[in-house]
């Protein structure tokens, strides 16, 4: 453990995850998982200040991901989280997604709910992240009030990379995702088993500590919402 630990310290632009020998449906998980030290123009984090007609709620509009703003899936449609701390019947998102040319992939409207929590969007459209080892950029907005202006937003970037998954069961992926530093697609399908067993005290552990690791502690017991899903978009 000690030897992880000093490796982590010198690394410092690499992420390190101690999984602390912890199990998640039944599959251990070991070592450190190592995230992309490349980062994407953007924030994930939007200020808590009160702004226009959005409702303050003194925490702030968070996307989870890296600090840095930029992961890595292997999926064509990914799943993105974001934490909305506003519970309030008067806003809606947008979210888009366009490639290195600037070419919109995905646009979408999502209705939010009226209870604050962490959401899920799936990237939609004809394309989906077609290119292979390619960066396209994210944005996700809140709208606040009847102008319809996008007061609060949260960006970054993610990219696609090759990987086989045939008849590969959901316990042993998460595993696969963790050893490739795949943070989309391990987040997505720990939060997809978190909500599966919700009393399963070692899926809490890796949740907590996933989040910590990339500063995001502040929101680690927050509810996770089922309200986004593609058969909710508008």
């Amino acid at each position: 453990m000690r030897w992880i630990i000093i490796i982590c310290l010198l690394l410092g632009l690499e992420l390190c995850f101690l999984a602390r020998g912890s199990r998640a449906g039944g599959v251990k998980l070991s070592g450190m998982l190592n995230l992309p030290s490349r980062g994407a123009p953007g924030n994930r984090r939007d200020s808590a200040a009160s702004r226009g007609d959005c409702p303050n709620s003194g925490e702030s509009l968070t996307a989870l991901v890296p600090e840095t703003g930029f992961g890595l899936t292997h999926k064509l449609y990914p799943d993105f989280l974001f934490y909305i701390p506003y519970a309030s019947e008067k806003i809606f998102a947008q979210f888009s997604l366009v490639d290195g040319a600037g070419n919109i992939i995905d646009r979408q409207t999502i209705d939010l709910p009226d209870t604050a929590g962490i959401i899920r969007v799936r990237v939609g459209g004809d394309k989906g992240l077609k290119e292979v080892d390619k960066i396209y950029l994210w944005r996700f907005q809140i709208v606040c009030g009847p102008a319809g202006t996008p007061l609060r937003q949260v960006r970054g970037g993610i990219q696609r990379v090759q990987l086989k998954l045939e008849n590969i069961p959901p316990e042993q992926r998460l595993e696969i995702y963790y050893n490739n530093g795949l943070w989309f697609d391990y987040l997505t399908q720990l939060t997809f088993l978190k909500l599966q067993q919700p009393d399963n005290t070692s899926l809490s552990e890796q949740w907590r500590d996933l989040l910590k690791v990339v500063g995001l502690e502040n929101i680690d017991d927050k509810k996770l919402l089922t309200c986004c899903d593609r058969d909710t978009v508008r």
